[in-house]
């Protein structure tokens, strides 16, 4: 919640470091760390410095099956291709959400859901 807070305040530098500690503190098997890593890659992206860091962890973690954050790791992926006016690779990142949220029914992720709604705008 603190690194929340410090995202709000525009301190992005200093929640990305909260962060860390809290994922080098954190056990391997830990529920939350694929969680806080996507977090920090979505930090890493918005820093000059760190974009091409944070860009492939995030296409890691949107890549990996078993990361339990995937849905969440794709749509942010897709949302970055859109905002570089990469439309194509947003759409493509996207389609594969719905695409896998589809066996879940009603239960299919809410990433999933704004995915679909912007798929939509894309002609």
């Amino acid at each position: 919640m603190q690194a929340s807070a410090l995202i709000k305040q525009g301190k992005q530098d200093e929640a990305r470091e909260l962060y860390q500690k809290a994922l080098a503190s954190m056990p391997s098997r830990s529920p939350l760390r694929n969680l806080f890593a996507t977090e920090i890659a979505l930090l890493q992206i918005d820093n000059e410095a760190s974009h091409e860091t944070g860009l492939k962890a995030l296409q890691s973690l949107a890549d990996d099956s078993a990361n339990k954050y995937q849905d969440l790791a794709q749509y942010y992926l897709g949302q970055f291709y859109w905002s570089q006016g990469k439309m194509q690779e947003a759409k493509t990142i996207w389609l594969k959400l719905i695409e896998e949220q589809k066996q879940y029914g009603e239960a299919a992720s809410p990433w999933a859901q704004l995915a679909t709604t912007q798929v939509s705008q894309i002609s």
